[in-house]
């Protein structure tokens, strides 16, 4: 069973799916198969260096990386990452 990758709306429409399944076993190992099987997609998740842009937040069946171990949390089957889009305007 594949890990499942979630996207708001915003990105969605750029990879035309609103869900990816990767078999990645490491949260930065998901984010470079995403880069280079949506190209389009990749500017708006992560910078040219390859780490994720800072208004990008990442959940890992519903707890936030940042509390786990960020680009090297581990993966399992069935697991799901959700990618949430910090939204500003005025």
């Amino acid at each position: 069973m594949p890990v499942t990758i979630r996207l708001p709306a915003s990105l969605a429409s750029l990879a035309e799916t609103p869900a990816i399944e990767t078999q990645a076993v490491s949260l930065g190992e998901a984010l470079l198969e995403l880069r280079d099987r949506y190209p389009r997609l990749a500017p708006r998740v992560c910078a040219a260096s390859g780490q994720p842009h800072s208004f990008v937040a990442f959940y890992l069946n519903a707890a936030p990386v940042r509390i786990r171990d960020g680009l090297d949390s581990r993966l399992a089957d069935g697991d799901e990452i959700t990618i949430v889009t910090a939204i500003a305007g005025g």
